[in-house]
């Protein structure tokens, strides 16, 4: 029930950028997208570990084509890291990372991934006991979107779903449609 509101709000995110393309219902095609997109959140789940945004891109393996596409992301992490420190909580270390691609939408010229990345991340409290603390695991919806030129795909926006447009789009699907 999660991944078909999943679908629907990237859907209605994406619909107009797909519109004037024709379709290219060839899986393959978009399965060569997916290391992208594993580079790509790799790079964001490091940032998060690590705080440092430029050792995060070196060792995640993105070209740097495609680093422009996800910067938002990958210094969100960082901010969100340097908050969470400032409060006392160090997440650490990744200790599992899935990447599920929900759904695709391939055209002769662009491609839009729905995918849910799952990660689990050890967690330590600063300045009190040695005992860590419990981990943190978190699935975070996002929508990658391409482009082709010249024969390549470029990745040219990460974009992440807020819970509130998930919500907002569960409460306007009719039921018969989830």
């Amino acid at each position: 029930m999660g991944m078909v509101r999943l679908v629907a709000a990237a859907a209605a995110i994406s619909a107009l950028a797909a519109c004037h393309s024709r379709s290219v219902p060839d899986r393959e095609s978009w399965q060569a997208l997916e290391p992208i997109v594993r580079a790509a959140l790799t790079a964001q789940r490091d940032a998060f570990v690590h705080g440092d945004a430029e050792v995060a891109w070196r060792g995640s393996g993105l070209d740097t084509a495609h680093w422009p596409a996800v910067r938002i992301q990958v210094d969100s992490a960082v901010q969100r890291r340097d908050f969470l420190l400032r409060r006392g909580l160090d997440y650490h270390a990744i200790l599992e990372a899935r990447t599920t691609v929900d759904s695709a939408r391939l055209t002769t010229d662009t491609a839009t991934l729905w995918v849910t990345a799952w990660s689990l991340y050890a967690h330590r409290l600063i300045g009190a006991d040695t005992m860590p603390g419990p981990s943190m695991g978190e699935a975070v919806p996002h929508v990658f979107s391409f482009v082709r030129r010249q024969g390549a795909w470029f990745l040219v926006r990460d974009s992440i779903i807020p819970l509130a447009e998930l919500h907002r789009l569960d409460r306007a699907t009719p039921r018969s449609v989830r």
